[in-house]
């Protein structure tokens, strides 16, 4: 029976799953325990010839870290703005926390500690973690080489599911809010992003990517691409074929869209939901006009089409949507939220604010955290053939029609609604476009 004189070895240690060392281990508890928890939260010490080694290392350690900060900072800046990475915590970042007291007391920067979230599961992020070559899978913190690990199964891995959620980790086998992955930049090789950034994670996942032939639907397709994505691209058709409603920006962006295919090779279909688009969207628009209120058709566009009917239709069949929209997606409380986007002026968050959490947590938005002349530049270093258009300033469904004449048109009363081609001549798409919805 137990004296009482060493709880440490004969009660259960809350730290290693409650055992009680004496139990586990009989005349050898004391020795097991240093081995376990002293050696765990301490570290080993180090042989005299190591010692000498790292003494010899402290000489550079100035440049040693430097480079460790550098190196650390272009993985986060490259995971930023990966289309597999859900969120990356680090407090150079400007939407972290603690960024203002980052730049207070690393004015040069600092920090080669940083945590990010996969997309997918468990096994999505064990692969991950088997496909790195640099960084070595270690269940500490105190070494001198590049470390990544993945809490959730391993140091965290006794917490509880609300101790968790409090830390910020998720350990579903598979979870839309993605799993952490904690990683520390060590290595000073002057390889170190390069190698990092032909890592391969579970490329099996299928992107759809809405392709509308302007450029920033195409740099987004550029940029999956370039990180090793084969995306399945569709076009949203949303007009009719009747030749005399033809519009010329539409049938160039279809000649833009099948380019950017071609170029990449890439399938390309054309998804025709332009009833859907005319019965809901466009209705929507006249009756908001009818009863003196200002519509927005593009947000209804976004939620009723792109998002709705698109995903009902195509999407569903895919793990996410990618879309040129300027909006980022957020990690809070285990959700996903839509997040505004790094450039204020072409922030488009305003059009996706009817979008609901379901339809969230299935978009990609690679175009988020970059600036529209960063878009510009990478189009025309790329050679896209889109990379000189000018950006749609209409609304959608318009085209090239003046709003004003749509306004009279679909305000017009009784029989006059029902326009035919020869009297609306110069109005031909407005004219189809009231006979669509004519009154009963």
């Amino acid at each position: 029976m137990a004296s009482g004189k060493f709880p440490q070895l004969t009660e259960p240690d809350p730290s290693y799953h409650g055992v009680r060392f004496v139990d586990a281990a009989g005349p050898a508890a004391y020795a097991i325990r240093i081995r376990a928890v002293l050696l765990r939260d301490t570290g080993a010490t180090i042989s005299p010839f190591n010692a000498f080694i790292l003494l010899q290392g402290l000489e550079t350690l100035s440049l040693r870290v430097e480079r460790h900060v550098e190196n650390a900072l272009k993985v986060v800046e490259f995971l930023k703005k990966h289309p597999k990475v859900v969120a990356v915590n680090h407090p150079s970042l400007p939407e972290h926390p603690d960024h203002a007291l980052y730049g207070k007391y690393f004015p040069n920067g600092g920090g080669s500690i940083f945590t990010f979230e996969v997309r997918g599961g468990v096994k999505e992020a064990q692969t991950f973690i088997d496909s790195l070559q640099i960084f070595s899978l270690l269940a500490n913190v105190a070494d001198v080489k590049s470390l990544v690990i993945h809490p959730a199964t391993t140091t965290h891995s006794q917490l509880s599911a609300r101790e968790l959620e409090e830390q910020g980790i998720n350990r579903q086998s598979a979870s839309p809010s993605g799993q952490n992955i904690s990683m520390i930049c060590w290595t000073t090789c002057p390889r170190h992003l390069t190698e990092f950034k032909r890592i391969t994670v579970y490329d099996r996942m299928n992107i759809a990517v809405l392709l509308s032939g302007g450029v920033d639907s195409s740099v987004v397709v550029h940029l999956l691409c370039e990180q090793g994505y084969r995306p399945s691209l569709f076009y949203i058709k949303i007009g009719r074929d009747d030749a005399d409603y033809m519009d010329c920006s539409a049938e160039e962006d279809m000649e833009m869209a099948s380019a950017i295919a071609r170029r990449y090779g890439l399938s390309l279909e054309v998804v025709d939901l332009h009833r859907e688009y005319w019965d809901q969207v466009a209705a929507y628009a006249i009756d908001k006009i009818r009863r003196g209120l200002t519509p927005n058709p593009d947000v209804m566009c976004n939620k009723l089409i792109k998002f709705g009917c698109f995903e009902q239709r195509v999407g569903k069949d895919f793990d996410v949507t990618a879309t040129g929209h300027y909006a980022t997606t957020v990690l809070r409380d285990g959700k996903t939220w839509l997040g505004t986007a790094a450039d204020s002026v072409k922030d488009q968050t305003d059009f996706l604010a009817q979008i609901d959490y379901l339809q969230v947590s299935k978009l990609m938005f690679p175009l988020g955290r970059l600036m529209k002349n960063e878009v510009r530049d990478i189009a025309l270093r790329a050679g896209l053939p889109s990379a000189r258009r000018r950006d749609s300033q209409g609304i959608c469904f318009l085209g090239k029609i003046g709003y004003n004449d749509f306004v009279r048109v679909s305000l017009a009363k009784g029989k006059g609604i029902l326009w035919s081609w020869k009297r609306v001549e110069s109005w031909a798409s407005i004219g189809l476009l009231v006979s669509y919805h004519r009154p009963a």
